[in-house]
């Protein structure tokens, strides 16, 4: 384990001694981060179809922790990631995507988000996790992210704060207009600068909302 793993960088302030306690316990339990795992098939659409015979069987896990955890289960919207979006990401990074199956736990605070990820393991085979609230995505978005098994499928579930959950539902339109310039072979210096500007409206909101979210620094 590196420090990285159990203490926060300067852009990271605000997880109580609690917290950062749960996390390294986190680490130990399961070592592995989501990068370091693969699907059990690279056919795009082989783990497609995979993805959609297990969904059942994964929104019923879903729903189970939910229930003995206390928080609500949110599934994707249809079940699984849509086929051009599953595509798109596949092309893009080379790997079959590690999230065609997905869900999410909201938490209002954070010591009820750690206390409930530090159960995952009662309803779900975790094959990884990552602490994204400590090392934060390049948007500035944060979370908590495991890859699960089912019947040898990866699955992504994700712990996410509510404000972070909200304001991602407004950034994902900012992050749309950026796949669209970001596909382009080339850009015109004026696509350039929206580009730029996307990205720092995007890096800008996350930072505002980590700073009122670690105000609360894990506490009640």
């Amino acid at each position: 384990m590196t420090a990285d793993d159990l203490f926060p960088n300067a852009s990271s302030p605000g997880l109580s001694a609690e917290l950062l306690d749960v996390t390294h316990a986190l680490r130990a339990r399961f070592p592995k981060r989501p990068a370091e795992i693969r699907q059990p098939t690279q056919n795009l659409q082989d783990a497609y179809a995979q993805a959609q015979d297990l969904s059942n069987e994964f929104l019923s896990q879903l729903t189970l922790f939910g229930t003995l955890s206390g928080a609500r289960a949110t599934p994707r919207p249809n079940g699984i990631k849509s086929w051009a979006r599953t595509e798109e990401k596949g092309n893009l990074f080379g790997l079959v995507p590690l999230d065609i199956l997905g869900g999410k736990y909201v938490f209002g605070q954070l010591t009820p988000l750690y206390a409930a990820a530090a159960r995952v393991h009662e309803s779900f085979d975790v094959l990884a996790f990552q602490d994204r609230f400590l090392k934060p995505q390049a948007s500035g978005y944060r979370d908590l992210q495991f890859v699960v098994s089912v019947q040898g499928h990866a699955a992504e579930i994700k712990f996410c704060h509510a404000a972070f959950d909200e304001l991602d539902a407004y950034e994902h339109r900012l992050y749309e207009m950026r796949r669209v310039l970001e596909r382009k072979a080339e850009l015109s210096a004026i696509e350039r600068i929206v580009l730029d500007t996307l990205i720092d409206a995007s890096t800008l909101m996350y930072q505002h909302v980590w700073a009122s979210v670690s105000a609360e620094g894990g506490g009640e």
